[in-house]
């Protein structure tokens, strides 16, 4: 009796190996290379580097801070990925691959200053694979100069005709927008670390702002949730992308 449950017991063993054995992936991806991950601003009108066009003039950001609750980088090489790395999706299987890679996720949060060139966010391990584009989530902070908003920045509106105005914007958007790597992206090999920059596309989020026509609050241009919200509306709509790509 001793010796048949000791055989079953061996024979229970052997099963459960050979079932955990088979339900292994295949070709399991592993996360051999890095990324040293920056973010910057695309656009000219940063720190009077010249100015960003918008209805009725040009604008020059002096400060741009943003909060991001996190990042998904996502891996692009699939034969249906187009390069446009559609946001909330799970990332593409590289050339070769027979499995999609899941996107990679950065948690933050991370307050960044990216109207001052270049800023180090962290240092992540990444499948190898082509990345074209970044997911980031804003989220509201309680840490200056934010202090409950998740997008501060300051600057300048030059009419084209009269004197410069300043203006101060606060948001508290809440929600995802996709940004492009610089460079276009890059393809990463194995064991190999690399350096990407996120690049926030603050010329677009200023494109259809018409701060011509905006309300001064003792000579300066104000948009938050008080103070010329059409103006928010369409700064947000250009971040989530609602405003149709113009």
């Amino acid at each position: 009796m001793t010796k048949r449950l000791i055989s079953m017991g061996i024979l229970s063993i052997v099963v459960l190996a050979l079932v955990l054995t088979g339900c292994k992936a295949p070709n399991t991806p592993v996360k051999s290379s890095a990324v040293v991950l920056k973010a910057s601003a695309l656009g000219q009108g940063l720190g009077s580097a010249g100015s960003l066009p918008v209805p009725g003039g040009s604008v020059v950001v002096d400060t741009a801070a943003v909060n991001i609750a996190e990042f998904r980088i996502q891996e692009n090489s699939g034969p249906d990925s187009g390069g446009n790395g559609e946001s909330g999706g799970e990332g593409e299987q590289p050339e070769g691959g027979d499995q999609e890679l899941p996107d990679i996720v950065v948690p933050g949060p991370f307050v960044l200053q990216i109207a001052a060139g270049e800023t180090f966010i962290n240092t992540v391990a990444v499948y190898p694979g082509t990345f074209r584009r970044v997911d980031a989530a804003f989220a509201v902070s309680p840490l200056p100069p934010l202090t409950g908003k998740s997008i501060y920045i300051t600057g300048t509106y030059q009419p084209v005709t009269g004197p410069g105005v300043p203006f101060v914007l606060k948001s508290e958007f809440n929600d995802g927008t996709e940004c492009p790597i610089a460079g276009g992206g890059f393809v990463i090999p194995s064991d190999t670390t690399v350096a990407l920059v996120v690049e926030f596309d603050v010329a677009k989020w200023f494109a259809q702002l018409d701060m011509g026509s905006a309300e001064l609050t003792n000579g300066v241009i104000l948009i938050d949730s008080g103070h010329n919200p059409s103006l928010l509306a369409a700064f947000e709509a250009a971040l989530s992308g609602e405003d149709g790509g113009r």
